[in-house]
């Protein structure tokens, strides 16, 4: 923000006295930054080989496709000369046969690919137990949390016909006060 901008911001408060009521309009004055924007020049990109496992799982079938420890490859584009253009994507999956292949074509034998996809079989039955699990508690909680709340209300109702219950009540212009043992609440009430 310029100090123009400032001074333009500033001008309407300019002519209000000073005074016990009246506002210091310095302190009203917002300063708002300019935005920031970023812009990238160039763009480097490294390039992995295939290697076998890595921490993506099919969610199907198959061995998982991952990427080496070091990269083979690096090239940088220059981004204004380009012309390209951002744009979203969402990354392509493979399927079960496109990822052996990958694997076949970067050298790892048939046992090995077998290995990994039976590990894979194993980590995707140890997950679906899990989420099992996960949901078989998730109920029994919610049944129990049901079962507390109807004992409770089944608790009330029968206390409710006790003298627990207090009202209060005053001919005077006194606020009048009930006590709730269902709600365990305070009440003041206005004139009935």
């Amino acid at each position: 923000m310029t100090t123009t901008d400032a001074m333009l911001l500033a001008a309407p408060c300019m002519n209000i006295p000073s005074s016990p009521i009246s506002v210091d309009c310095d302190s009203l004055l917002v300063v708002v930054p300019a935005p920031r924007r970023v812009r990238f020049e160039t763009a480097t990109t490294y390039v992995f080989p295939v290697a076998c496992g890595g921490s993506a799982l099919p969610k199907e079938t198959g061995p998982p496709v991952g990427m080496a420890w070091t990269h083979n490859d690096t090239y940088t584009t220059d981004l204004a000369a380009s012309g390209l253009k951002c744009r979203r994507g969402r990354v392509r999956k493979f399927t079960h046969l496109e990822r052996i292949a990958l694997l076949r074509a970067a050298d790892v034998s048939g046992h090995e690919i077998a290995a990994l996809c039976a590990e894979s079989i194993a980590i995707r039955t140890s997950r679906a137990a899990t989420v099992h699990e996960v949901r078989r508690h998730k109920r029994k909680l919610q049944a129990r949390r049901e079962r507390h709340h109807d004992a409770a209300d089944d608790d009330d109702a029968e206390t409710s016909s006790d003298d627990d219950d207090a009202e209060t009540s005053s001919d005077d212009d006194e606020e009048t006060t009930t006590y709730s043992s269902k709600r365990r609440m305070f009440i003041p009430l206005t004139d009935c």
